[in-house]
């Protein structure tokens, strides 16, 4: 199963875009695919990301019979204009910031808990982007 997010991308020009996105889809498919992480976040993460063995890999390697979308909510996305302050993690690798608003306007309604909205939007982005 592809774990989604529906990004809607603002304030990135094309190139910065494509870099930033490709850093944040298929990290969960490529090594089903590939029998490795994708090439952006292995150079992103470096040695903080395990690396598969060669048995590993080909083990895993078009090891699944089905793919299926599970998508949650929606966000903003900007580029980080000064550099994280924040410890290292999963979230500050991507070199975004997340925003639920933009220019005053909420993304959705917000559901039970703080990083959930409801965006009516978000599969049907998620199926066009992979289309």
């Amino acid at each position: 199963m592809a774990i989604c997010d529906k990004l809607q991308v603002f304030g990135f020009n094309k190139i910065i875009r494509i870099d930033k996105i490709k850093q944040s889809q298929f990290r969960f498919l490529d090594p089903l695919i590939n029998g490795q992480y994708p090439k952006v976040m292995q150079d992103i993460v470096k040695d903080r990301l395990p690396s598969f063995t060669p048995e590993q890999a080909k083990l895993v390697k078009g090891s699944s019979d089905y793919f299926g979308i599970n998508q949650y909510t929606a966000y903003h996305i900007s580029d980080q204009q000064t550099p994280q302050q924040a410890p290292t993690s999963y979230s500050s690798d991507w070199g975004v910031s997340y925003n639920f608003q933009r220019n005053g306007v909420t993304i959705g309604h917000l559901a039970n808990s703080n990083w959930l909205y409801m965006v009516l939007t978000g599969m049907y982005g998620v199926v066009n982007y992979l289309k």
